[in-house]
């Protein structure tokens, strides 16, 4: 379970198989105790090339992620991405707040 600070986003990878569907629920709680609520909001995935590089894929919320209060679930084949590490960013899009960024390590 990450834990979520509004101020900053949480560093945490993903690890996926190549051409296999990723069923991801990720739980989020906020160190101080507040609540964590996604619902009502945009929530984007994009995943780039490198950290700085070149979006390669978007998710969105209402299609490849599923909002449940505190917790996103994603599910999505990969079917363009080769075997190596991509850099992702899970945001708010309404407000463009991080929520969690890493690595996205297709194996």
């Amino acid at each position: 379970m990450a834990s979520l600070d509004f101020s900053r986003s949480v560093e945490q990878d993903i690890t996926t198989k190549a051409d296999r569907k990723i069923n991801a629920d990720l739980d989020y709680t906020r160190d101080d105790d507040g609540s964590v609520d996604f619902s009502g909001i945009v929530i984007k995935m994009e995943i780039y090339d490198r950290d700085g590089g070149t979006l390669v894929d978007t998710l969105t919320s209402g299609t490849e992620i599923t909002i449940a209060t505190a917790r996103l679930t994603i599910v999505k084949t990969f079917t363009a991405l080769k075997i190596r590490s991509y850099y992702f960013e899970i945001f708010d899009d309404d407000d463009k707040q991080g929520i969690q960024h890493g690595k996205l390590i297709v194996i």
